[in-house]
C-alpha cells in the first residue's frame, strides 16, 4: 500500500512538473516574442500618440483655459497609467497563452525574425496612424448619415401619430 501511495505520488510530480514545466516555457517564448517584437516601445508610442490626439481634441470642448491648463496636466498620467508597460503585460501575455499554441507561438516568433517580420513592425506605426486618420475624417461623415436617418425617423413617427 506504501509503495502504491509513493508511486502515484511520484506519478503525479512528474505529470506536474511535465505540465507546468511546457506551460512556463510557454510563457518564457511569449515573453521573448514580446521582447522580438519591441512591445514595450510600440505600446511607448501608442500611448504618446493617443496623449496627443486626446490634449489636441481639448480645443473642441469649449474649456476654459483653467480646465484646459488642468487637463493637459492630468490626463497624460491616466494614459501613462492606463497603458503602463507593467500592467499591461500580464493582460497580453495572457492573450497569447489563450488563442496559440506553443508551435505557433514558435512560428511567430520565428516569421518576426525574418526581414518581412521586421518590415512589419517598422511600418505597424505608419500603418495605424493610417488608420487612425481615415476613422478621423469619415467619422463626422458617418455621424452625418446617423444624424439624417435618426431624423427621418423621427419624421416618420411624427408623420404616423398625426395621421399624415
Amino acid at each position: 500500500m506504501i509503495i502504491r501511495s509513493l508511486i502515484i505520488a511520484t506519478f503525479s510530480l512528474v505529470l506536474s512538473t511535465a505540465v507546468y514545466g511546457d506551460e512556463n516555457l510557454k510563457l518564457k517564448k511569449i515573453e521573448k516574442l514580446l521582447e522580438i517584437t519591441e512591445y514595450k516601445k510600440e505600446l511607448e508610442k501608442q500611448r504618446d500618440l493617443s496623449i496627443k490626439q486626446v490634449v489636441q481634441g481639448f480645443d473642441g470642448l469649449g474649456l476654459s483655459g483653467k480646465q484646459k491648463e488642468e487637463f493637459s496636466k492630468e490626463v497624460p498620467a491616466i494614459f501613462r497609467e492606463m497603458m503602463a508597460y507593467e500592467k499591461l503585460t500580464p493582460h497580453l501575455v495572457k492573450v497569447y497563452n489563450d488563442n496559440f499554441t506553443e508551435n505557433e507561438i514558435d512560428e511567430i516568433i520565428a516569421f518576426n525574425q525574418t526581414a518581412l517580420g521586421k518590415k512589419l513592425r517598422e511600418k505597424s506605426t505608419i500603418i495605424a496612424q493610417a488608420n487612425l486618420q481615415y476613422f478621423k475624417e469619415e467619422f463626422p461623415k458617418a455621424m452625418e448619415k446617423v444624424k439624417k436617418l435618426s431624423l427621418k425617423v423621427a419624421e416618420q413617427e411624427m408623420s404616423e401619430k398625426t395621421g399624415s
